[in-house]
């Protein structure tokens, strides 16, 4: 009998508790197995690792098949010109901040790396040749880009900044998921505000241009709070639908989600000019065409 294929109780244990929060290759250095059968196992008990946490054993190490190009600076040493991110002081500021309100992420001290933070964001490599100007504007990014078999490539930047790190903290990005975005907002300039908006409906709205249902939405996690959005629609007499859901996935966890939806042709006109107010092209094309769509069966 091979006892390698036996899962005594107390490994079982073990791998339920530690698996998301140490991943694959500590869990096998700890229960002395291979990778392969750490994985087998953890698909048959329904075992995930969350996407923050799996992005965070990327960066301590794991073995994962990336071709890499680093930028000419080393990602230890500042590259990223923090102070005109701080100050909002361009309209790539802007649209950055919002972009990484939605989908930007830190590793930080409590992730037992050195302290400074790592800020990072990811991206399918076709959506990146679409914004790597506004990025490029900021400075040098560490650039990784990554293929897997039977998936779209990835581009992942990331820069370690103290001072910016700091500052994003200070503003509550390493809480975005359930407060309201009030302290940056109020950072940004009126003149560039629209931008932050836009840069956020690019990471976590949608312009949805269906048959039958026609509308703007904007998804985040089951605690967000919506107050700013509540707040601009508000002032522009509109309203807007809001839902939490939680849904039972095949392997039987729990998916809580939370969004918000302007389905009524005044919002969605109102919020549509508004984003896209500001004369600079930046954002992805495939939503501005989609928002654009909306415009016409609004206007029609």
């Amino acid at each position: 009998m091979d006892l390698m294929a036996i899962w005594f109780p107390e490994e079982i244990s073990y791998l339920k508790e530690n698996y998301d929060k140490l991943g694959i290759r500590e869990c096998s250095k700890e229960l002395r197995r291979t990778d392969f059968s750490i994985k087998y196992k953890a698909l048959q008990l329904g075992l995930k690792i969350s996407r923050q946490n799996n992005l965070i054993h990327r960066c301590a190490g794991a073995k994962i098949a990336w071709e890499t190009r680093r930028s000419e600076r080393s990602l230890w040493r500042p590259s990223i010109n923090d102070e005109v991110i701080r100050n909002v002081k361009t309209p790539e500021a802007a649209y950055f901040l919002g972009f990484f309100w939605a989908d930007g992420y830190f590793l930080n001290k409590s992730n037992n790396l050195d302290a400074g933070g790592n800020i990072f964001a990811e991206f399918s490599a076709a959506d990146y040749k679409q914004i790597e100007s506004v990025f490029s504007a900021l400075g040098k990014w560490t650039i990784t880009r990554r293929q897997r078999e039977n998936r779209k490539p990835v581009v992942r930047l990331e820069t370690r900044n103290t001072p910016l790190y700091e500052w994003l903290v200070e503003q509550d990005f390493d809480k975005k998921t359930s407060v309201a975005p009030s302290k940056i907002l109020n950072l940004v300039p009126l003149d560039f505000r629209s931008l932050w908006w836009r840069g956020y409906m690019d990471g976590d709205g949608c312009y949805y241009f269906g048959e039958r249902v026609k509308q703007l939405s904007i998804g985040s996690a089951y605690n967000q709070d919506w107050a700013e959005f509540e707040a601009l629609c508000e002032s522009m007499s509109t309203t807007f639908n809001y839902q939490q859901r939680i849904q039972k996935r095949k392997n039987g966890k729990l998916h809580k989600s939370s969004s918000v939806r302007v389905c009524n042709k005044h919002g969605i006109q109102k919020l549509i000019e508004y984003f896209y107010s500001h004369p600079s092209p930046m954002g992805f094309p495939r939503k501005r065409r989609k928002a654009e769509q909306l415009l016409e069966w609004v206007q029609a």
